[in-house]
C-alpha cells in the first residue's frame, strides 16, 4: 500500500493502532489523516515543555523508530482537523524528525485559532528543529 487515508478520533488510546498501521505499510508514500473533532474526544492542549521526552506519547513514538520502515518512503502527509493538541503535535514532530523522504506536511485546522500568539509559537516550534529530510516543507492551512 502506497497511500493511506484514515479517519479517526485521534487520542492516546489509538496511538498504538496507528503505529501498527504504519508497520503494515512499509512502502507508504502518502498519509492523509482526518481527525474527527467532537466534544467527547479527550484532547490535551500542547505544552512546549513536553518535548523533553518525558511525555509518554513522545516516548512511545520514539520507541517505534526502528520498526517503522514506512518512514523511509513517506513523502506527503496531510493532517486534517489539526488542533495543535498534544497527541497531534507528538505525531507531527515525530514524522518530521524521522521522515527521511518527507517532502511536504500539510496541517489543516478545522477551527479558527483565537490565540494567534500560541499558534505562532507552535508553528515556530514545528519548523525550528532538525528534520530528517532537507526537502521537507510544512504548510499550515
Amino acid at each position: 500500500m502506497r497511500s493511506l487515508e484514515l479517519q479517526t478520533r485521534f487520542n492516546r488510546h489509538n496511538v498504538q493502532t496507528l503505529s501498527c498501521l504504519f508497520k503494515s505499510c512499509p512502502l507508504l508514500n502518502i498519509l492523509i489523516l482526518k481527525i474527527i473533532n467532537d466534544q467527547t474526544s479527550e484532547r490535551r492542549q500542547w505544552n512546549k515543555d513536553l518535548w523533553d521526552r518525558s511525555n509518554s506519547e513522545i516516548q512511545y513514538w520514539e520507541s517505534q523508530t526502528y520498526e517503522l520502515e514506512s518512514l523511509n518512503h513517506l513523502e506527503f502527509v496531510e493532517i486534517h482537523g489539526f488542533l495543535e493538541c498534544e497527541n497531534e503535535m507528538s505525531l507531527a514532530m515525530f514524522l518530521l524528525r524521522h521522515g527521511k523522504a518527507l517532502i511536504k506536511m500539510t496541517l489543516r485546522s478545522s477551527f479558527l485559532c483565537r490565540d494567534s500568539l500560541r499558534r505562532q509559537m507552535i508553528r515556530s516550534q514545528l519548523t525550528g528543529f532538525s528534520m530528517a529530510s532537507s526537502k521537507a516543507k510544512i504548510s499550515f492551512q
